[in-house]
């Protein structure tokens, strides 16, 4: 597969999985790519052509959009088909705790950080005692 095959199909993944954050939150899908665009830093004009196929992602555009994104250098350059996909009560579970924590970061995160200590000692070994139980001779 050549390079940029590799960029485009990854650009597809980033916009479907923006495009589904996005359906979560009730946005309208009119108007997805110029928000996505936005989002990466980039030309909505331009990801309309590599769409229809009459661009290509080129080396500077690839960078851009990485920064934009958030994304490491040379990201959209390898293949990430084998990335595990969340399941969908993962994105769900992401979903409802992002819009927990937009809505009050201190209060989420103390929540959160009770509930997971919580499970963890709740599936601690017990901790072993030094003396023998009274029954045991």
């Amino acid at each position: 597969m050549e390079i940029h095959e590799i960029r485009k199909q990854n650009y597809r993944t980033l916009l479907q999985q923006f495009r589904a954050r996005a359906e979560e939150v009730s946005l309208p899908e009119h108007g997805m790519l110029k928000r996505f665009a936005e989002h990466a830093g980039v030309s909505a004009r331009y990801l309309s052509h590599i769409n229809n196929d009459r661009k290509h992602i080129g080396v500077t555009l690839a960078r851009q959009m990485e920064v934009g994104l958030g994304l490491s250098r040379g990201w959209l350059d390898s293949h990430h088909a084998d990335a595990a996909q969340p399941s969908d009560g993962e994105t769900e579970f992401l979903s409802v705790a992002q819009r927990l924590f937009r809505e009050s970061p201190s209060d989420a995160q103390a929540m959160l950080m009770r509930y997971m200590l919580s499970r963890i000692e709740a599936k601690a070994p017990a901790k072993p005692t030094l003396l023998a139980p009274k029954d045991a001779k």
